[in-house]
């Protein structure tokens, strides 16, 4: 049944109105209400079958911002002592005037960024790249998903040997060779993706044995990490194939697989993880004893640990406070999107390039000395070197790739096609971090998943 976007808005209205003048903060709520009907507007935009394709990036995308900005905007207003969680020595005065105002320019961002998608440019740029008959379309040979499984393996194996296999910050001796160690490593998440596609098409059963045992070493290997973003990442590497490739997952059924696996991130491994992670940092512990003593004070401090929850989601704050500081950077940080891309094998003192670093110490007024880092978000980015002009155009022209990036891979589904939307899905809908580093992942994960291949169709 087609939603009525009359009668969704009008109900969203009427609800901020009552509870903002019950809140005595009526603007507040208005400019909620505008943001969430933005936000599930392309949920009631349905094609001419009155259908929606819930695994289009805009949907996920648009989901994410509801949690940094939305959920995180009434939680403070309605515990203010909260804002500006990780802040170094005395936290700014919380203001509703400077939230107010933030959300105002989200507002105005996510606006630009829905435009931008149902432009009409989108799809005439991707019918043009359509012409340039790239090799995206080729099935990739089991054998070589199985090598690069390996080398994948291999990869992440060499991370632990050199000390970079926990997710734990201070590394300052950057080795030069560590780059392509990484990318090797990221071969084992893209194994899996292939496998899980080629087994979707041909149903052997062999097919699956061999899926549950490359899985079981790769969520092995990243529960080890303590890397949070795996659990995610694990998702849209089985879904989006699933998705395009056999049965089309229906807005209900991803809801509630979503909803469960958010449920069990937020309220497990989020704190879990972030305990873990610190006792490797600040002790001699190893990975099991570290696992041990997370799950202990986890247990025994779950309050403690609901409330870390909502002060991981600090996108909000990092946008209030860029735009208190009033500081422009002029396209300083968007440049990493081309020095990114520069091996630190041929640049040896190429300079670390996260801007989350830069948002710690210069935002957060985190000591320079203290390794840690701190959620920008595109948006956040966009403002702090180009102001709301910026963030408007920005915001538009990303809107627009995200919608030329859906066409070009999605219009005929193959295995080769849905492989490498995958992979570059996982980048594209990185919210938290900034633009340049963002487009530098892509572009990187564009020539690798090139790379490959090309060298599938050399090898026989």
């Amino acid at each position: 049944m087609r939603l009525n976007k009359n009668i969704i808005f009008i109900s969203l209205l009427l609800s901020a109105l009552i509870y903002g003048i019950y809140r005595e903060e009526l603007i507040l709520y208005l400019l909620l209400c505008s943001e969430i009907f933005i936000i599930i507007y392309p949920f009631i935009k349905t094609d001419k079958k009155n259908e929606i394709d819930i695994c289009e990036p805009i949907y996920i995308i648009l989901f994410l911002y509801l949690i940094h900005f939305i959920i995180r905007a009434i939680y403070l207003d309605h515990f203010p002592e909260e804002a500006f969680f990780g802040y170094y020595g005395l936290r700014p005065i919380y203001s509703l005037k400077v939230l107010t105002r933030s959300l105002l320019y989200l507002l105005i961002g996510l606006f630009s960024m829905v435009a931008g998608y149902y432009s009409i440019w989108p799809r005439l740029i991707a019918l043009k790249i359509k012409k340039i008959n790239l090799i995206f379309n080729a099935r990739p040979k089991l054998h070589f998903v199985f090598a690069i499984f390996i080398f994948g393996l291999i990869g992440q194996l060499s991370l632990f040997l050199l000390g970079y296999g926990t997710a734990t910050i201070g590394k300052t001796d950057i080795p030069t060779y560590l780059g392509i160690i990484q990318k090797l490593a990221f071969l084992l998440p893209i194994s899996i993706i292939f496998a899980f596609s080629i087994y979707l098409k041909s149903k052997k059963k062999i097919y699956s044995f061999y899926i549950i045992l490359m899985v079981l070493i790769y969520l092995i290997i990243f529960f080890i990490k303590g890397w949070r973003g795996f659990l995610l990442n694990s998702v849209w590497i089985f879904i989006l194939p699933y998705h395009y490739l056999y049965k089309r997952v229906n807005i209900t059924k991803l809801s509630f697989v979503l909803f469960i696996l958010l449920l069990i991130t937020l309220v497990v491994l989020i704190p879990l993880f972030s305990n873990y992670r610190v006792q490797l940092m600040k002790s001699n512990y190893s990975i099991f004893d570290a696992l041990k003593n997370s799950f202990e004070e986890y247990y025994t401090d779950f309050n403690s640990s609901i409330k870390f929850i909502f002060n991981r989601m600090i996108g909000l704050d990092s946008f209030m406070l860029i735009i208190e500081k009033n500081e422009r950077l002029n396209g300083s940080t968007l440049y990493y999107s081309v020095i990114g891309l520069i091996p630190r094998f041929i640049w040896k003192n190429k300079p670390n390039l996260d801007v989350g670093r830069k948002t710690a110490v210069d935002i957060y007024n985190i000591p320079s000395d203290i390794q840690t880092s701190t959620s920008v978000m595109n948006i956040g980015d966009l403002f702090w070197n180009f102001g709301i002009l910026g963030t408007l155009i920005g915001m538009a022209i990303l809107g627009t790739l995200y919608r030329i990036f859906y066409l070009y891979f999605i219009s005929k589904p193959t295995i080769g096609s849905v492989g490498a939307y995958t992979i570059l899905f996982i980048s594209f809908i990185n919210i938290e971090d900034g633009i340049g580093m963002l487009t530098a992942n892509i572009i990187s994960s564009l020539i690798l998943v090139l790379i490959i291949f090309i060298l599938n169709r050399i090898i026989k």
